[in-house]
This record gives C-alpha cells, structure tokens and sequence, in this order.
C-alpha cells in the first residue's frame, strides 16, 4: 500500500499549493480596490459640490434676477409704446391740420382771378374818365399787382403745404417702421427671457431630481465597495478550509504509515475504506472550496463593473442637468449667457430706434415750425387787399356820376377784400392749429428724463451675465475634474477586472486535485469490499471533525458520512454562518483567522 500513501503524500503537496497561488492576485486586488474606494469617496464630493453649484437657491436667486429684469422690459415697452402713440397721434394732428389749410387756400387762387378780373375793368373804366386817368391806371395796376402777390403768395403757402404734407406722410411711415422694429426687438427680449427663465426652472427641478440620483448612486457604489470588501474575505474562509483539507490528509497519511500492519493483514481493508471515505470528503470539501471562492470572486468582478456602471450613470445624470458632452463648457448656462447677451443687444437696439424716434420727430418739428411765417404772409396779403379796397372807394367816390361803374368795381374790390379777410382769419387759424401740433410733436422728440429704464435692464443683465459666467466657469471645471476621474477610475477597475484570472487559475488546479482524488478511490476500491467502505462511513473520523470551524464544513460531511461526532466546546461557542453562500459573508464563517487581503 506504499502507492497509496505516495499518492496521499502527492495530493497533500498539490493542495497545499492552492492559496499561495492565489495571495499576489488578491494583494493587487487589495491595494486597487483602496485607491478604487478614495477615488469613489472623491467623484461623489465632486458630483455633490455639482449639485451645489446648481441648486435651488443658486437657480432660484438667478430666476428672481431675470424677473427682476422681465419687470423692467415691461415698463420700458409700455414707455416706449405710450411715446410713440403720443408721436403718431401728433403727427396724425399735424397731417389733418396740414390738410385742412389745402381748402381756403382754394378761395384763395379764386380771389385771385376775380382781383385780375377787377384789374382789367378798372382800366377799361379809366380809360373812359380822362380827368381821372392817371389815379384809375395807378389804382389797376396796385390791383394786378396785388392779384399777383396773392398768386405767389399762395403758391408758396400751398407749395410748402403739400411739401409739409409729403413730409409729415414719410415721418408717419418712418415712426410706424420704428415703432415695429423696437415692438420687434423689445418683443424679442421678452421672448429670451422668458425662455431663460423656463430653462432655469426646468433645471431647477432637474438639480433635486438629480442631487437625489447621484446620492442613491453614491450610496450603490459604497455598498458595491463594501460588497467587493466582504467577498475580499472568502479568501480567508478558502484558505481556512484547505488549511483543513491539507490537516486531514496529513493525519491520513501519518495514520497509514504507522497503522500495524497496513501492508498486509486484517487492518488493511479497513484502514483503505477509511483512506476512501476520507479522500471523498476532502474532495467535497475541495469543491466546496472552489464553488465558493469562485462565486466570491465573480461577486468582487460585478460590483466592480456595477461601480463603473454606476460612475457612468453620475456623469450622464450631471450632463443631462448641465446640457453638456463629455466635458464641454457648451452647457445650458453657456445658452443662457448668449440668450441673456442677445438681450442687451435688443434693447440697444431698441435704444437706438428710440432714437432714430426722437431725430424724426424733431426733424418734423423744425420742418412745420416754419408755418409761422405764413402766418405773417397771410395776414400781409390781407392788409394789402384791404387796403386797396378802401383807395378804390375814396377814388370811385371823388368821380360822381360819371364814376359810377367805377364805384361798383370799388364796391367789387371791398367786398373782396372782405372775403379775403375773412379767409385769412380762417387761413392763420388753420396754420396757428398747425403750429399748435407741433408742439405735441416735440414733446413726443424729447424724452422725459433719463433713460433709466433701460439703463437699468442693461446693468441688471450684465450683473446676471457675469454670475453666470463664473458659474459657468465653476460648472465646466468640475464637469472637467469629474468627466477625468471618472474615466481614470473606469480604466483602473477594467485594468483590475482584465488582470483577474485567480478564480480561472483556481478552477484548473482544483479540477487537477479532483482527477488525482477520483484515481486514488479508483484504484483503492479495488483492494477492499463495498461493506467495508459502507462500515467506514459510519465511523466518526474525529481527527476529521475536531478541525472544523464553519457550519458548511459540517454540512459537506454530514452528506457523506452517517456518523457524526457533535461539535466540541470551542466551535459550539462560535456563532453559525449560513449554510449556503449567497452573495456576502457573514461574521460567522471567517472563523479564527480573518486576513484581507
């Protein structure tokens, strides 16, 4: 039977070979797994100071300020729009007075037909009265020369009249322009603001939603860490219950060495049925062993990859609140700043089309200011006619009977003359109307006081802008750190996923040690009998069972051998792990020698 116990010897060696095999792999796992678990801690602060950067109070200060600034787009909108209702009233007045002037003008060329008309009889009339020719032919010529006073007189108020009207219609048409361009821009703004206010609020119900993900997913990946650190054990309760298996075959084989008679003799059977029981306990155990260890060692390759996973979950979520790729500053706050810079620019334009407002209205202004003197025209012309009127009638008086056509042409031309007057007064009432609108025109060109309204939005605006410039700044920069830790700390737990291979190395030993256990009860069945296996089992083996220190142990051998000696004092005191391994260890099963690695 020496070739029994040189195959014993053999299978001792091979397990005994088992853990040291395995304690490199899982030392680099250790170490890894301390820088895995500060670099974890540090993304999680990371992602924190994130939230914090981007919380409800931050929003909420940023949506009051651009409220703020919604309130005083409102008031320089209305302000805008009351100046230009004011403007386009005006002109409308200035136009409709304007226009009204165009009637007693008409009167104004007939009067001068009929003075050509009294002219040309005056003559004629004179030409009949040689004692008074001379005074007649004077009297005709003031007549014509009036007639053409008035002509030009008229032709100039009319000419002016029409430019003044083609003038007022092109400023209507420019303020109408301006006011839609400034309604457009002013409109516009309202519309950004409006939009960046929408987006903040949106993000402001994103940062909790968001704050509450990272910190589950924070939360995940400490309890992955902790799940990787309890599998880390089972390399201790592995290495227990080889050490025990190694134990076993040790005495087994001492026991055959110096069993009497082992050769030869009726100790022999007995003592292989014993070998064979033996030998297939261990083996269970061995299995046992390696079912657990790989399974501990698979448990530490998920919960890093449920990490990584969990790494990449933080950085989307942060992106999705940020609006940002990877770790581009290109974030929603970038689009808020340039919304919030298109702004301003509206509202300088909208400056500007005030403006170009207040330069039409005074252009107009000065242009019908000049209707004043018309005002003196009209009334020169009217003196002028009365006053030939009354010479006409002291001439035709001085005539008697022989005068007396001429008396009716003085008549003709008194009469005029009160119709000239009066046509006048409503002429210079018309143009005092005018000249009246113009005053609404330049109340509407000057601004009533300073633009506060604007300047206020404008330093309101930069005041956001600035903030959230900085904010930006902050955000990009932990977007940045976070997008880089992550992505070292993502290579490093592939580096350590790819560089374990104990478990694969542990299966092929193990299954190694399990042919050799499988040949030695083949060859040893061949020299005892099935009652003497079946009575070996029911011995109680207590150099097998004293060693035993985890309830599975017991277990394995429970399913083997129908005789099992009770649990001495020292392992009833110890508290019993679970039976079947799941996913952790529980205190129980790392008996008296508990190393992590």
């Amino acid at each position: 039977m020496i070739n029994e116990i040189g195959g014993i010897s053999k299978m001792t060696e091979r397990v005994g070979r088992i853990i040291p095999g395995t304690e490199d792999q899982f030392l680099l796992i250790g170490s890894r797994l301390g820088k895995v678990h500060a670099d974890v801690e540090n993304i999680s602060k990371q992602a924190s100071r994130l939230v914090g950067l981007l919380d409800s109070s931050a929003m909420k200060g940023t949506i009051a300020q651009f409220r703020d600034v919604m309130g005083q787009l409102e008031r320089y909108v209305e302000r805008l729009h009351q100046r230009f209702e004011s403007g386009h009233a005006s002109l409308q007045d200035v136009g409709s007075a304007v226009s009204d002037v165009g009637t007693p003008m008409a009167n104004f060329r007939k009067i001068v037909k009929k003075l050509k008309i009294l002219g040309i009889s005056t003559k004629i009339e004179s030409a009949q009265l040689k004692k008074m020719e001379v005074d007649f032919v004077n009297l005709a010529a003031d007549v014509e020369q009036l007639s053409e006073l008035i002509r030009d007189k008229s032709a100039a108020i009319e000419k002016h009249r029409e430019g003044l009207m083609a003038f007022a219609r092109s400023t209507l048409s420019k303020i109408s322009h301006i006011n839609r361009k400034s309604r457009s821009f002013t409109s516009a703004a309202l519309g950004d603001i409006n939009e960046s206010i929408c987006v903040l609020e949106d993000r402001n119900e994103l940062s909790f939603n968001t704050a509450d993900s990272i910190l589950g997913r924070s939360h995940a990946m400490s309890a992955q860490v902790g799940k990787v650190v309890m599998s880390m054990q089972f390399h201790d309760i592995t290495r227990q219950q080889i050490e025990h298996i190694v134990d076993v075959l040790k005495t087994l084989e001492t026991r055959g060495r110096n069993a009497a008679g082992f050769s030869e003799g009726g100790e022999n059977g007995a003592m292989m049925a014993e070998a064979i029981v033996v030998s297939e306990l261990q083996k269970a155990q061995l299995v046992d062993a390696r079912d657990k260890f790989v399974k501990a060692v698979r448990v530490i390759m998920d919960n890093l990859r449920g990490i990584s996973a969990n790494i990449a979950g933080i950085i989307d979520e942060i992106q999705k609140m940020t609006g940002a790729t990877g770790t581009s500053s290109d974030n929603f706050l970038s689009n808020i700043e340039a919304a919030t810079g298109q702004v301003m620019d509206k509202i300088h334009s909208g400056k500007r089309a005030e403006e170009e407002f207040g330069e039409a209205m005074t252009e107009l202004s000065t242009a019908v200011s000049t209707i004043s003197n018309l005002v003196d025209d009209i009334e020169e012309i009217g003196e002028e006619i009365e006053l030939i009127a009354i010479n006409a009638r002291v001439k035709a008086a001085r005539t008697g009977e022989e005068g007396a056509p001429l008396v009716v042409i003085a008549e003709a031309i008194w009469h005029l003359s009160l119709d000239a007057t009066s046509q006048k007064s409503v002429i210079s009432g018309l143009l005092k109307k005018v000249v009246s609108a113009t005053e609404g025109l330049q109340a509407a060109a000057v601004k009533e006081g300073p633009d506060t309204d604007a300047s206020g939005t404008i330093a309101e605006l930069a005041g956001i802008v600035e903030g959230l410039r900085k904010m930006k700044g902050d955000v990009a920069r932990l977007v940045a750190e976070i997008g880089s830790d992550s992505r070292n700390l993502s290579e490093l737990i592939g580096e350590t996923i790819s560089d374990i291979t104990v478990h694969n190395d542990l299966e092929d030993d193990i299954a190694d040690i399990c042919r050799m256990f499988d040949e030695f009860t083949v060859q040893s069945r061949q020299t005892v009998t099935q009652a003497e296996i079946e009575e070996a089992r029911r011995k109680s083996f207590e150099y097998i069972e004293g060693n035993y220190t985890m309830q599975r142990e017991r277990a394995i051998h429970c399913s083997l051998a129908s005789n099992v000696i009770p649990m001495d004092s020292r392992v009833k005191d110890r508290a019993p792990g679970p039976e079947i391994f799941e996913e952790t260890a529980g205190p129980g099963d790392l008996g008296d020698n508990v190393e992590l690695f």
